[in-house]
């Protein structure tokens, strides 16, 4: 007589055949709950029923796809944190860099500075104003003493550098008379906003030596103004007009800083325009996104 077989996999049907005397099973997979049902085709309400459990592979259980899952994210974090060390490391490099060329530039700077003030006492000892040059050649030795410590060789609060321009602003008349107005906009924390250590002297010191001599009255304005997330600096003198393609070493040594300073600082744009008025130059120090 032939034999009835009905395959269930996972209360499922999966396979009905008709064999002869036996039954063989292959194929089977694992981590399946199998019944099968076989009866004779001369008796079929004489069932013979069979269930059976093939577990799972060791690599199916779940205890191996928690392990395995795991694993995956704590190598995907590791690589992570390895790529963001390693983009740190990159970015310290470069801001040090960065800040290597910066302090090379004021390392040009403080020469220049210097050298300037020699000739300033030079001019007073040669108008016989010996007072005025020995009080010059103290004020400028406590300036140079300030401007050389570790702090200036960086940022700076914007109220130190004001005051170190007021010192080296009133060292300069003692060897030529004249007047300056600083103007800060009110909304601005000199406290808390900082600029590189002595940014601003060159363009002083190039509107004393160069444009004040040449006016009736001269007067020296320094307007300090904040617009939006920008700091706008201008240096003001009513003398002589800036002449195009003539730029000293004072004006390139400013312009080299604002390069390095954008990057140090990526976000900030920094611009230094030179502007001939009717009578005098304005030199205007533009700081986009500064205070952002």
């Amino acid at each position: 007589s032939t034999l009835h077989v009905a395959i269930y996999a996972n209360d499922k049907l999966i396979s009905s055949f008709v064999t002869k005397h036996y039954l063989l099973l292959n194929g089977l997979n694992s981590n399946t709950h199998y019944h099968i049902k076989a009866w004779y085709a001369i008796a079929p309400n004489n069932v013979v029923n069979y269930r059976f459990f093939i577990p799972p592979y060791w690599w199916q259980q779940t205890w191996v796809h928690w392990l395995t899952a795991l694993v995956f994210i704590t190598l995907a974090a590791l690589i992570q944190i390895s790529v963001l060390r390693r983009r740190k490391i990159k970015a310290e490099q470069k801001n040090q860099q960065t800040q290597a060329n910066l302090n090379a530039i004021r390392s040009q700077l403080n020469p220049h500075f210097i050298f300037n003030a020699m000739s300033s006492i030079q001019s007073l000892i040669q108008q016989q104003n010996t007072d005025a040059a020995n009080t010059y050649l103290t004020r400028f030795a406590t300036l140079l003493r300030s401007t050389l410590q570790p702090k200036y060789q960086g940022f700076i609060a914007l109220q130190e550098e004001v005051d170190l321009l007021e010192q080296y602003i009133q060292l300069e008349q003692l060897r030529m008379p004249f007047e300056y107005h600083i103007t800060i906009n009110q909304k601005i924390d000199t406290y808390a906003v900082e600029l590189p250590g002595m940014l601003l002297q060159p363009l002083v010191e190039n509107a004393i030596k160069h444009g004040l001599p040449l006016a009736n009255v001269p007067i020296l304005k320094i307007n300090i103004d904040a617009q939006k997330s920008d700091i706008i600096i201008s240096i003001t003198n009513n003398g002589k007009c800036f002449e195009q393609g003539k730029e000293g070493t004072g004006l390139t040594l400013v312009r080299n800083k604002l390069a390095v300073l954008m990057q140090l600082q990526p976000h900030v744009i920094s611009t230094l325009q030179l502007e001939p008025l009717e009578s005098g130059t304005k030199a205007t120090i533009t700081l986009k996104n500064w205070l952002a």
